[in-house]
């Protein structure tokens, strides 16, 4: 699982394992792919495609696949129904906190949008929303996890 706030890394740390042979699960990309939209998220896409995938990774894990998921889990409830399925069908699980210092995060967001590389667009507005408006459950001191710091890239 890979967890973060918008632009700390997350799809480049994907991306990187995937490159190592994991199968890489990405709700932006899956969602945009979907809903043919990379402006604005459409809520019930991004639910559908979610439950989707969720119901998808575990046939990969069954299979012998490594998975990567790069679905943001910022909430706590994604990552322990993840930590619940994972130990049902016996699959060692990761969760993998992506940080990055802010002023970085927001350079990464205003330069990365662009309409082909499979992320949402993202203007200055859209990014201060996002930071002022969406609940973001940090991992507590009993989820075990690996902190990757990506600021220095």
């Amino acid at each position: 699982m890979v967890f973060g706030r918008v632009g700390a890394g997350k799809t480049t740390l994907a991306r990187r394992l995937e490159a190592e042979g994991a199968v890489r699960l990405s709700l932006d990309e899956w969602t945009i792919a979907a809903s043919g939209d990379n402006a604005i998220a459409d809520w019930e896409v991004v639910e559908r495609v979610l439950a989707q995938l969720m119901r998808f990774w575990p046939q990969v894990v069954a299979v012998g696949g490594d998975v990567v998921l790069d679905l943001a889990f910022w909430k706590r409830s994604q990552r322990d129904e993840v930590r619940q399925v994972a130990c049902r069908i016996e699959a060692d699980v990761e969760l993998l906190w992506v940080r990055c210092e802010d002023q970085e995060r927001r350079r990464r967001c205003m330069h990365r949008s662009n309409p082909n590389d499979g992320s949402y667009m993202m203007d200055e507005g859209s990014f201060d929303w996002i930071e002022q408006n969406r609940v973001i459950e940090e991992p507590g001191s009993d989820e075990e996890h690996i902190i990757v710091d990506t600021t220095s890239g």
